[in-house]
């Protein structure tokens, strides 16, 4: 992963770290640290801020095949991440700790998650259902319907109080 200066057209860090193909970067809402995920089975904490940057904060271990994607809390101080172990993790940003699995979801390209605290809501896996996942204790606690199609896309609303989810035959609804 690089960080460039745009304004000067020049590399300024570089984040390596990883060993396999990195598949998402995402970045806390404060913009001082990345979030990425890789085919290594990992996730890595960078450090934004001029004087740390490029330094890896936390490497964020437990799946055992490639971290599809990752998505952060609005607060910036969790994540959710979607493994091909059909596995959903919450993680710590800081301490690092994973905070819960939920195991068994099919997972594929258009599997999408964002996380409310230690709720995650789910959608893809070609379903036209958003589903809200309490990670402890690891049960869906609502199932969002209306889509008559598949929903691609999951966006947090200001506040983190309700979620839009876009499908293929253009809705988007808000829950």
């Amino acid at each position: 992963v690089r960080v460039w200066d745009l304004a000067a057209a020049t590399c300024t860090a570089l984040l390596s770290g990883h060993t396999g193909e990195v598949t998402t970067l995402k970045l806390t809402p404060c913009g001082n640290r990345a979030v990425s995920a890789s085919f290594d089975r990992t996730l890595r904490v960078w450090e934004l801020q001029p004087h740390r940057l490029g330094r890896c904060w936390v490497s964020l271990e437990g799946h055992e095949h490639a971290v599809l994607d990752v998505h952060l809390s609005v607060d910036g101080r969790r994540a959710v991440s979607i493994g091909g172990d059909t596995a959903l993790r919450l993680w710590d940003l800081h301490s690092g700790r994973c905070l819960a699995v939920v195991l068994g979801f099919e997972v594929n390209s258009s599997t999408k998650a964002v996380a409310t605290g230690d709720c995650v809501l789910v959608c893809g896996a070609y379903s036209t259902d958003v589903k809200v996942w309490e990670m402890r204790p690891g049960r869906c606690k609502a199932v969002l319907q209306g889509h008559d199609s598949y929903v691609r896309i999951l966006a947090l609303m200001p506040g983190g109080r309700q979620v839009a989810a876009g499908a293929q035959d253009g809705s988007v609804r808000i829950w």
